[in-house]
């Protein structure tokens, strides 16, 4: 028997919030992140429902649509790095279709840690939240 920890409980004390108005993708990103063992996993169809969550529990990673409404997910990922700033800084990945540049700035100036293109891949999933994650840890 080996020593080192199961790969697949290394999340497991860490929690990440899916902000996206489509059910379906909240569904499949949500079973994708149950694979990779992430221990708690909270859900909002837009970034009002996601800010009141935010205030009762700071996640750990944030995974969050654009365009949403009332609160799309510039204006949510603006009020998250207000709210939460310097070391305790969440880390957030854009999940869009959007890849134009004024978008992709936009993000930038956010400081947003990736994004992931829709309908989402498990591997790309893998690969952006282990980069967003091990900044963090």
């Amino acid at each position: 028997m080996s020593d080192r920890p199961d790969p697949a409980d290394r999340y497991k004390n860490y929690t990440v919030m899916i902000v996206d108005d489509q059910e379906a993708v909240r569904d499949s990103v949500r079973l994708m992140l149950r694979a990779l063992g992430f221990g708690a996993i909270t859900e909002a169809a837009n970034g009002e429902a996601a800010k009141e969550q935010f205030l009762t529990r700071v996640p750990d990673l944030i995974i969050c649509d654009i365009n949403m409404t009332p609160t799309n997910g510039f204006a949510f990922v603006k009020w998250v790095r207000l709210k939460n700033s310097g070391s305790l800084r969440t880390p957030v990945l854009f999940l869009t279709s959007h890849t134009e540049r004024e978008v992709v700035m936009k993000a930038k100036d956010l400081g947003i840690d990736g994004f992931l293109v829709k309908p989402v891949v498990s591997a790309d999933l893998t690969l952006r939240v282990e980069r967003a994650m091990r900044i963090y840890r």
